[in-house]
């Protein structure tokens, strides 16, 4: 299993014991979700960063922000979807 699936699997567990508390005890869930899923993509951008070869060359595009034209050269990036 990858690691990958195991978060994802996490957080959607989370979230789910998290609406079904609210519903219990008449809780605004939502309220709590939104700035806690800032959070946590904050500090997956910031400890994807620092894990980054220190080879100088590190640079974060969303696939929004990308342009390609005329010939393509493989490199080692990683592209955020």
């Amino acid at each position: 299993m990858r690691k990958s699936e195991i978060v994802f699997g996490s957080v959607i567990l989370g979230v789910g014991v998290l609406l079904l508390l609210g519903a219990l005890f008449h809780i605004d869930v939502w309220s709590l979700i939104c700035p806690a899923g800032l959070i946590v993509i904050g500090v997956l951008l910031i400890y994807r960063t620092q894990k980054a070869p220190d080879s100088g060359n590190v640079k974060i595009r969303f696939v929004g922000d990308m342009r390609l034209t005329g010939n393509w050269h493989v490199q080692a990036e990683e592209t955020w979807g």
